[in-house]
């Protein structure tokens, strides 16, 4: 539990997906005495049918709301005793006018080593850009996207068979770690800030490629897009031929077939070949 805390009558958690329902529950049974405020959007709600009796078992006050910028809210936030937020895997934009509101601070929980994969799909992009490792990372948030001063960070190493399921699962393990640890400290205020280092990139909410297989992208790229796509919950990367769509699940190198422009296809039995920046390969895959 924590002691001697800063702000002990009202915070706000704003979340959406399991870890941030994880994350609600963890700031629960580690302040019990605190006023909770836990704010949500209607899709997430939707998809979490215990949630609403999970706050009401523990006090909480539930608010499903689709932006935090609306004024109808803003003015709920400014009667009520909040100064303090967190923010867990939550889509939607803080703009300024909440920012200054909350002068404790929004704290953001985001699903990479900032600053690199600032932004949007930061788990598929660790993957295509061939990074060595994901992480997490718990920031203050200012007026850019993930831009914010630094508090704690883990970073975690990607192996060449991890796929966005698999990475991310590991993520989430240690991002709760991290919520754990921090939410309390932050709390009572024991904490001070990182200094940024370099390597920063930022992705906006495009998914990568527009979930289509980037043809004009080397084999290397084409092969980690894929695991990056890899998902139980979410399709695969998509190619088109002969006016049919196909889930590519897996290439490997084949010989030309006589493709020489990037993009071209073959389809031999049912074999399909495609050309790609620098070779023809053969693709796996799924109707």
């Amino acid at each position: 539990m924590c002691d001697s805390v800063i702000h002990m009558g009202e915070v706000a958690i704003f979340f959406e997906k399991q870890i941030g329902f994880d994350c609600l529950r963890i700031l629960a049974a580690s302040e019990p005495e605190a006023r909770i405020h836990a704010i949500t959007s209607t899709e997430n709600s939707a998809s979490f049918p215990s949630l609403t009796a999970y706050c009401s078992e523990k006090k909480i006050r539930l608010l499903v709301i689709d932006s935090p910028n609306d004024e109808g809210f803003l003015h709920r936030l400014r009667e009520s005793e909040v100064k303090l937020a967190f923010a867990v895997s939550y889509s939607r934009i803080f703009k300024s006018q909440i920012i200054r509101l909350l002068s404790g601070g929004i704290f953001n929980l985001h699903p990479a080593y900032l600053p690199r994969q600032r932004g949007c799909f930061p788990t598929m992009w660790s993957i295509i850009e061939g990074d060595q490792y994901a992480g997490y990372t718990l920031h203050r948030i200012d007026d850019g996207i993930d831009t914010g001063p630094l508090i704690a960070q883990v970073r975690i190493p990607i192996t060449e068979s991890d796929t966005g399921e698999s990475l991310y699962a590991k993520q989430v393990f240690y991002g709760r770690r991290l919520f754990a640890e921090w939410a309390c400290r932050i709390l009572r205020g024991d904490f001070s800030y990182l200094e940024f280092s370099g390597g920063g990139c930022y992705h906006n909410k495009d998914l990568p490629f527009g979930g289509a297989v980037p043809w004009r992208e080397s084999y290397e790229v084409i092969e980690r897009t894929i695991r990056a796509f890899t998902h139980s919950n979410f399709p695969g990367l998509k190619a088109v031929v002969d006016g049919e769509e196909i889930e590519v699940i897996g290439i490997e190198r084949a010989m030309n077939h006589g493709l020489s422009k990037v993009g071209d296809w073959k389809v031999d039995g049912t074999s399909i070949y495609f050309r790609c920046k620098d070779q023809t390969v053969k693709v796996a895959y799924i109707k």
